[in-house]
């Protein structure tokens, strides 16, 4: 996806390696259905949604993500392309890959990721667990309110440690 202010809404993305790539400021992904990543053999790094730096104000918004793959995110935010400025994930339903969701500034020692926001997702835990978070000089992702249903609670932050999937965390609830 290119140019300046995109909006990209109610797709359904499958048979491709990843499934929606931001490249630009200003874009909207809303209400798309990204599943069933397939790739050539080799050496693919599935991403549902990926963006690989270069861009700023990004929503990621109601969309749902199933990447069926071990690795790589389900939604994957990087600085390989240079500086992410304003990069939300908000009110998505996503599950699988090797980390659900992964923030990755060890790319770009002059680009940083500032203002990530990840909160109120539904979230099934990836293959390694729910994020990946590597950000070496930029500041601390928000990450809050997200359900994560492997342990059936909602956290501010990844769930806390010595719960296993199919175990109940004390105050979860069931609801949706």
């Amino acid at each position: 996806i290119g140019g300046r202010g995109c909006t990209i809404r109610k797709n359904n993305i499958y048979r491709i390696e990843n499934g929606i790539a931001v490249t630009n400021t200003d874009t909207i992904l809303e209400d798309n259905f990204a599943h069933n990543m397939r790739a050539a053999p080799g050496s693919p790094h599935y991403d549902g949604i990926q963006c690989d730096g270069g861009n700023s104000n990004t929503l990621i918004h109601r969309n749902t993500v199933f990447n069926e793959n071990g690795d790589t995110a389900c939604v994957m935010c990087d600085n390989v392309a240079g500086p992410t400025d304003n990069f939300q994930v908000v009110g998505n339903y996503l599950g699988g890959a090797g980390y659900t969701c992964y923030v990755d500034a060890r790319f770009n020692e002059a680009s940083t990721i500032t203002n990530y926001e990840n909160y109120r997702n539904i979230m099934h835990q990836g293959g390694f667990g729910y994020f990946a978070v590597n950000t070496p000089g930029s500041p601390d992702p928000y990450i809050s309110g997200n359900q994560m249903l492997d342990h059936c609670g909602v956290f501010d932050g990844t769930p806390p440690a010595g719960f296993n999937d199919g175990e109940v965390v004390p105050g979860c609830f069931y609801g949706l």
